[in-house]
């Protein structure tokens, strides 16, 4: 089944989730139909997710909430760096973030 998720739920899970990590999410099932590649109509049920979050069973969770500072350290870690690195050296991490990632975060 194909899950939606929009705004500030996408970006707090996209930094909290990792992927293959079993989540839960809560939200509205809708139909949403699409044309195939063979020019029929097709139509499948998608989850508009409104909550969405770690699942305990096989793993622990830390939570803090989430802010726009918060939002930018935890940014900076995921590229090796730091508040302080960057306002010593800006361009330090053009490298690292010109480069392709590797596999998308969830």
């Amino acid at each position: 089944m194909d899950v939606s998720a929009w705004g500030t739920l996408a970006e707090n899970g996209a930094e909290s989730l990792a992927k293959g990590s079993r989540v839960i999410v809560t939200g509205d099932l809708e139909p949403r139909t699409f044309e195939k590649k063979d020019g029929t109509t097709g139509t499948a049920i998608e989850l508009k997710a409104t909550d969405m979050g770690p699942s305990l069973v096989n793993q622990a969770a830390r939570l803090s909430k989430a802010n726009k500072s918060n939002k930018v350290e935890r940014g900076l870690a995921t590229l090796g760096a730091s508040i302080e690195s960057v306002l010593q050296d800006p361009w330090k991490l053009e490298s690292k973030v010109d480069a392709q990632p590797e596999a998308a975060p969830f």
